[in-house]
């Protein structure tokens, strides 16, 4: 396709088995693509542009940035990371200690999680806007606190699962993708 690198097979974009990396996939890849990211460790990860999808496996103390995603994320089984991504659906299994700055036009599903809290999305970065209109998402329509925990049913208590972020704790400030992007299929290292 054009825009991905030679030798880039049509498999899912991402990363799988690193350690202290900062990863990058650039806007030119990524258009539309979807993305799978496993097994990471102590590593930052910038998506500026619209996957498709975005689906993350087995994170443990990483940082996610991600633009606008045509479709769903799926988190499943990560510790103490945080994700900024936005999308059409959010929805986190087994996923413990992590918090979420979000853009969602849905209501987000937890299931099996605790520890895990959420704030509006806030990462900024040069086509942004653009990114947000061309998939349609409404800036202006963001359910980042509309959460549904398949654990908590009764609702004349909150769940003890999750919770909004205070609004003096909330991160900001992210960084900037580092030098030139790169990216790998998810089966390489």
């Amino acid at each position: 396709a054009a825009g991905r690198p030679p030798g880039l097979d049509k498999s899912p974009l991402g990363f799988g088995h690193r350690k202290g990396e900062d990863l990058v996939l650039s806007e030119e890849v990524l258009s539309g693509g979807d993305v799978v990211l496993s097994d990471l460790t102590s590593c930052t990860v910038y998506l500026p542009g619209m996957p498709g999808t975005l689906q993350i496996n087995k994170l443990d103390h990483c940082l996610v940035l991600c633009g606008p995603v045509r479709g769903s994320v799926f988190i499943d089984e990560c510790r103490k990371c945080t994700f900024v991504v936005a999308c059409q659906q959010l929805r986190v299994h087994q996923t413990t200690e992590s918090s979420f700055s979000i853009y969602v036009t849905s209501r987000s599903i937890v299931e099996n999680c605790s520890k895990v809290t959420f704030a509006p999305y806030s990462w900024q970065y040069p086509s942004m806007e653009k990114h947000f209109q061309l998939v349609g998402l409404d800036k202006a329509c963001n359910n980042w606190n509309t959460v549904d925990d398949f654990n908590w049913i009764t609702s004349s208590k909150p769940s003890p699962n999750w919770s909004v972020q205070p609004l003096g704790q909330r991160p900001g400030g992210w960084p900037s993708p580092p030098g030139p992007p790169h990216s790998h299929s998810t089966g390489t290292n």
